[in-house]
């Protein structure tokens, strides 16, 4: 069941979530919960060093690019397990 379509962006309610990203419950949550607290962190520096720069100056930005990397890796399993599957599919086809 899909709800609340957000055009590209997806949507609020998506019960074949877990699905769509072929994750477990366990595993999406560890990560989900891991991506928000990095999140959290970077904002709690984010405006301590926005009016008291000499503290945190470059950790926003570190872990940002710490986000990036653990989003990109996490892309990068999913296409691959993605691509499996469809060449899987095809040779079935034939």
């Amino acid at each position: 069941m899909k709800f609340g379509n957000l055009g590209r962006y997806g949507y609020l309610i998506n019960t074949e979530h877990l699905d769509e990203v072929k994750s477990g419950y366990f595993q999406h949550m560890r990560f989900a919960i891991k991506l928000s607290t990095y999140g959290l962190i970077n904002a709690i520096t984010g405006y301590t060093h926005a009016f008291l720069p000499f503290l945190f100056p470059n950790t926003p930005h570190r872990i940002t690019m710490r986000q990036v990397e653990l989003a990109e890796e996490l892309i990068a399993a999913l296409k691959g397990s993605i691509e499996a599957e469809d060449a899987e599919r095809e040779k079935a086809d034939k």
